[in-house]
């Protein structure tokens, strides 16, 4: 609920939110900032909240000064936890300088008084000095993220330059045997969606999740936050990836080809994902992260494959902090 820390000052949850304080941090800049992320805008979220499911919420805490919503850490994650859908989260505000770093100590003390009061909460936040230095005695663990990513700032030559030596000509018999398609906003095709769905089940070999988050998914992509690459062989789709961005960010989401043709030894995916990074680098993205690159952390040979095949596209690694904490 509420948390009074002085009277210029309360902290709130929005799953707890009354109808004028959900109106007024609904129309304030502080929202408009937050919802403009490739996870966090309203079409990501609806798709994270059906594909966890359950006790997933929107328990974003957020600070009101003055009646004004001016911090916030988005959550969608149960009671008496605090990430974003599992990954981590972090600050966005609208303060700066003295005032940002005053209110930052005074969110983070309510919420420790909050978790003292009702029961543990454990977050996973990215690093931020002043945020660490409010949770240093509550940081349990700290992670190193390693992912792959592509500088789409550089020019489309070095971009290629950067790709893994064996993936060359496996991209240039993509682009000379597979025609692709972009599913977007402005050509929002259902049917070339839906079939990509029924390709991943297929490649799956089972159906992984709901038809509800594949709509939503859908959904992501009309709300200009997600696009698809469709590749044909034959007339037929053969393979798919689909990206979740927002101006400035891509990030490589769902991914599936066809069983068969892979094991005939045609090279299906490489030219679908070099489309896919090409497309984000069209419509303005700065950067189009991979993933996870690291496959000392794979947890079987699918995913340390996984992690090899994407870093034979980055152009560069970026290493971040995450905190484990326990409030």
């Amino acid at each position: 609920g509420l948390i009074k820390i002085m009277s210029e000052y309360k902290l709130l949850y929005y799953n707890d939110l009354n109808e004028g304080n959900q109106a007024a941090f609904l129309a304030s800049n502080l929202a408009a900032k937050a919802i403009q992320h490739y996870l966090r805008n309203n079409a990501s979220s609806g798709y994270y909240l059906e594909y966890f499911g359950g006790t997933f919420k929107n328990r974003s805490p957020i600070l009101f000064q003055n009646g004004q919503p001016v911090l916030m850490i988005p959550a969608l994650c149960p009671d008496h936890e605090l990430h974003f859908a599992n990954w981590p989260t972090e600050m966005v505000t609208i303060l700066e300088g003295d005032l940002l770093h005053r209110a930052t100590r005074i969110m983070i003390n309510a919420l420790k008084t909050d978790a003292n009061q009702s029961k543990r909460v454990l977050a996973r936040l990215k690093h931020e000095p002043a945020v660490c230095k409010e949770l240093h005695g509550h940081v349990q663990k700290i992670e190193q993220e390693i992912n792959g990513l592509v500088n789409c700032q550089l020019s489309e030559d070095t971009i290629k330059s950067c790709l893994r030596k064996s993936y060359k000509s496996l991209v240039n018999w993509g682009k000379k045997n597979l025609e692709l398609r972009v599913v977007d906003e402005n050509q929002p095709d259902r049917e070339s969606f839906l079939k990509f769905k029924e390709l991943h089940i297929n490649a799956s070999g089972r159906k992984t999740r709901s038809d509800l988050s594949w709509l939503h998914q859908f959904d992501i992509i009309k709300s200009g936050y997600g696009f698809l690459i469709a590749a044909h062989y034959n007339h037929d789709l053969v393979s798919g990836c689909f990206v979740m961005h927002d101006q400035k960010t891509a990030v490589y989401s769902v991914a599936a080809s066809n069983r068969d043709l892979m094991s005939d030894g045609l090279p299906l995916n490489h030219y679908t994902l070099w489309g896919a990074i090409m497309n984000a680098r069209k419509k303005g993205c700065e950067a189009f992260i991979l993933g996870d690159v690291n496959e000392d952390n794979a947890k079987d040979d699918k995913a340390k494959n996984i992690a090899l095949f994407k870093r034979g596209f980055a152009t560069d690694i970026s290493v971040s902090t995450i905190l484990n904490i326990c409030l």
